[in-house]
């Protein structure tokens, strides 16, 4: 919100107007599941055609495109959640 409201002040506006907010979050969120997520299942899956295929799942799921998306707690801990499978397999693997 610092970044946006800096990028905003600079255009000559005073206020951010709430849309501009709401878009800006939605693209956010966007942007941090499609990395994150398709990052966590490169992680998990070894298989390139098993990953290949999952990642396609993954991106075409309506879940994926409407929920997640949205700045939900339950986007933010899916992320979370992939994330921590991803550590654990790292710990299970250095062992």
């Amino acid at each position: 919100m610092v970044v946006l409201r800096w990028v905003w002040t600079e255009t000559g506006k005073e206020e951010i107007a709430p849309r501009v907010i709401y878009y800006a979050l939605r693209v956010l969120m966007m942007i941090l599941s499609v990395v994150l997520e398709d990052w966590a299942i490169h992680e998990l899956i070894k298989s390139p055609r098993h990953r290949t295929l999952a990642v396609v799942l993954v991106a075409s799921s309506y879940v994926t495109w409407t929920y997640q998306t949205h700045t939900f707690s339950n986007s933010v801990e899916t992320l979370v959640v992939a994330w921590s499978l991803v550590m654990i397999q790292r710990i299970r693997d250095d062992k």
